[in-house]
């Protein structure tokens, strides 16, 4: 135990009486005062032993101070732990405080005995009463430090982010600085107790003590530290900053690469991508941003308006060709989707709204156009080309059904060329005319099936087959309206030629008669001086009117045909 206060002046104001007695019991009262001194020694000595770790501080003759040693913290404004980019943060260290002092109320001994002990032959017993004042001082905090949490803090890992907090601590003025405030409202706890001493006379020194009082304990040493002057540590405090290159700024101690955050701070920039932003061009940006990102999905030209005028809400920015390229993106973009749809109509009011609003000038208008021509010439090619495709497609077509037409001409068809009627057949729902003209492929060639697979027929052909039926009478024939009923050419007589009078092609004033061809389209009158429509028999028949409509739906589709395949290799020509 360390030996204490052994300098201290007597507490109770007991004149201590010079020289020796022989009276032990007159000589117990005389020492009394330094046998009290010394057991309030002992107790504060006690205080000191068991608060390990803790500093001991002399206040006054009677009273010590007992501080932690600190622990380290920072705290963020709301007072937590828990930390945020570009967030202040305050590091400091805390500490716990106890004062403890003794009171003397009243001092009470008992009679001197006698002891076998030959150099301590007497003892005697001290009952003191004293009141022991413990005040604590919770939490008070030492002088505190500030820093600027990184900008990419949510980054790091924990081990990082502790390590930088550390280095922090390592920045705070050394312990002796941190004491120099003690909180000015402290807990007081004062408990009244008795000090039972047990003194005996020691009869080399003539004079009383505290039993088992050893010869180091009765050495006089070093009392503890007085309490450091508040201005003595502020000045140290100072010096410390100063050569640590600390600035103070509004109550608050910042490294200059702090203290250029913190004001930046104050003038409201926000730090966002990479770099100090005023707050009103980041909402203008944010605002761009959200109108491009609506632009890019919408592809609606009020939307597009939108994005343009918030787009020259920032023109006066350094950053506004960036802007202005991602727009410009944003358009190109829109422009190649279009592309992909073939959406000449987007194209024709882009272009249009291109040249009329100003807004485009800040986009770089003329690349733009150039993009929208460029497109519309990809479409127009690629319609071009799908249209080659088609026609080439129909023309192969048209040319095989021209083929297999070939083989059911009327003058051609034979047995045989039924073996191909399947191909013939699977035109019949394209093509209203090879339709009709397999249904009168059925009816002279008394095919059932060709004509049973097509119930309802064209009004056309139905009205041309039946238009004598009326006339008829249920009789199943009429009488023909080519030769009357006799069975040959009214017009040719059969013989396939036919005289009329003309004016002479020498000579515009004279009248002479010539023969010439018959105009009627008769097969047979050149060899045979029968009725081409009624086959001579003066009445005609379905199955002949059929047979003479098969020859006119024949010619007709050939005819179309051969147009359609010339006017389509024509297309393809160019």
């Amino acid at each position: 135990m360390r030996n204490i206060f052994l300098t201290l002046s007597c507490l109770f104001g007991i004149l201590l009486l010079s020289g020796c007695s022989d009276d032990p019991a007159t000589q117990l009262e005389q020492d009394s005062g330094k046998i009290v001194e010394q057991a309030i020694i002992k107790e504060l000595n006690k205080q000191i032993e068991v608060s390990y770790g803790n500093l001991a501080f002399l206040l006054a003759p009677q009273e010590i101070m007992l501080v932690s040693s600190g622990v380290n913290q920072a705290m963020n404004d709301s007072g937590t732990d828990s930390f945020k980019p570009l967030e202040i943060i305050t590091v400091s260290r805390k500490y716990t405080a106890s004062k403890i002092s003794y009171k003397v109320l009243r001092v009470n001994s008992s009679q001197v005995r006698k002891r076998k002990d030959p150099n301590y032959p007497y003892q005697a017993k001290l009952t003191i009463s004293v009141d022991i004042i413990y005040e604590e001082y919770h939490a008070f905090s030492g002088f505190p430090l500030h820093a600027v949490i990184p900008v990419d803090w949510e980054k790091w890992n924990p081990r990082k982010q502790a390590s930088f907090v550390q280095k922090l601590y390592s920045k705070l003025p050394p312990a002796e600085f941190d004491y120099r405030v003690i909180a000015a409202a402290p807990v007081s706890n004062t408990m009244r107790d008795n000090l039972n001493v047990e003194a005996v006379w020691n009869k080399a020194c003539e004079q009383w003590e505290i039993s088992g009082t050893t010869e180091a304990e009765t050495a006089v040493n070093a009392p503890p530290p007085s309490w450091q002057g508040t201005e003595k540590d502020e000045n140290a405090i100072k010096q410390y900053l100063a050569s640590q290159g600390f600035v103070a700024y509004r109550n608050r101690n910042f490294q200059p690469a702090d203290l250029e955050i913190v004001q930046k701070l104050e003038r409201g920039l926000i730090y966002s991508n990479g770099k100090w932003q005023d707050p009103r061009v980041l909402e203008a940006t944010k605002a761009f941003h959200t109108a491009l990102e609506r632009w890019n999905k919408s592809r609606a030209f009020p939307d597009l308006a939108l994005m343009l005028k918030e787009l020259n809400r920032l023109s006066d920015t350094e950053s506004f060709s960036d802007y202005a390229q991602l727009a410009t993106a944003g358009l190109l973009g829109a422009i190649k989707t279009m592309e992909q749809r073939k959406d000449e109509k987007f194209l024709e009011q882009l272009s249009f709204t291109l040249k009329n609003n100003s807004s485009f000038a800040a986009i770089l208008p003329e690349k733009v156009q150039e993009a929208i021509d460029e497109a519309q010439k990809h479409i127009n090619q690629q319609k071009l080309a799908q249209l080659k495709g088609k026609i080439k497609g129909i023309l192969t077509e048209q040319i095989k059904l021209q083929n297999i037409l070939k083989t059911f001409a009327p003058t051609e068809i034979t047995f045989s060329s039924f073996a191909g009627l399947n191909e013939l057949q699977s035109y019949a729902n394209t093509n209203e005319s090879v339709k009709n003209y397999l249904v009168l492929l059925g009816l002279v060639y008394n095919r059932p099936d060709l004509i049973g697979n097509r119930k309802v027929l064209s009004r056309q052909l139905f009205l041309d087959l039946l238009q004598d039926c009326r006339k008829c009478a249920g009789k199943g024939k009429v009488v023909c309206s080519s030769c009357k009923g006799s069975g040959v050419c009214q017009i040719c007589g059969g013989i396939g030629r036919k005289t009329i009078t003309t004016f002479d092609p020498h000579n515009r004033h004279r009248l002479v008669e010539r023969s010439v061809s018959c105009p009627r389209k008769c097969i047979l009158c050149p060899a045979n001086s029968t009725c081409s429509s009624c086959s001579g028999t003066g009445t005609i028949t379905l199955k002949n009117r059929a047979k003479r409509r098969m020859i006119d739906y024949y010619d007709k589709i050939m005819m179309d045909l051969n147009e359609d395949i010339e006017k389509q290799r024509k297309v393809l020509e160019k």
